[in-house]
């Protein structure tokens, strides 16, 4: 076996660095990369904060509605209706639910006990029908407006926050109608 040894120039070492045109294409090309990253960082951050709200939004809803037919299934009869608020007789007592544009929340008075069940409420509608259904039609239940035979109760809302600036994160338009079965 033959070993050889190489023999290197001394004055190479100066010419080791990067030129000038090296530099500011690496530069320029390191730069490049550092945008991208930065931007689909913060492009995946706003989906991930999106949909977080947006799957928030619809837990608190369900949540709403939920407590709502519990409760509405059970009253006996309607004593006011208006399109923003409802009170209905419940166990002996006037339970009231009531949407509040300038808070943008839908509130639930249960006898004085007021509880917040919706946040971040842009539009909330109630309606009454009868129980009796229509045939030939596609709205099952004829609308009314007296509170003395209403039967069910149809309530619908759309929630959305602001993020960063902009809406984002809006929930599904929720919609539900509740059959008072304690009539």
């Amino acid at each position: 076996m033959e070993f050889r040894t190489t023999f290197t120039k001394p004055g190479r070492s100066r010419r080791a660095g990067f030129t000038l045109v090296e530099l500011l294409i690496a530069t320029g090309l390191s730069g490049l990369l550092l945008a991208v990253c930065a931007s689909l960082s913060l492009y995946t951050a706003r989906a991930i904060a999106s949909m977080t709200n947006s799957v928030d939004l619809n837990a608190r809803s369900r949540h709403a509605i939920d407590v709502m037919s519990q409760k509405l299934r059970q009253a006996s009869d309607v004593k006011s209706f208006s399109p923003t608020s409802v009170t209905v007789n419940y166990d002996g007592k006037p339970l009231t639910y009531s949407y509040l544009a300038d808070r943008r929340a839908l509130v639930e008075n249960d006898a004085g006990v007021k509880t917040t069940l919706v946040e971040d409420c842009d539009g909330l509608a109630f309606s009454l029908y009868k129980r009796n259904p229509l045939s030939n039609s596609f709205g099952q239940f004829p609308v009314m407006t007296a509170t003395n035979e209403a039967k069910v109760i149809q309530v619908s809302w759309f929630c959305s926050r602001t993020l960063v600036g902009r809406k984002s994160g809006a929930a599904e338009m929720v919609s539900t109608k509740i059959v008072l079965r304690a009539k």
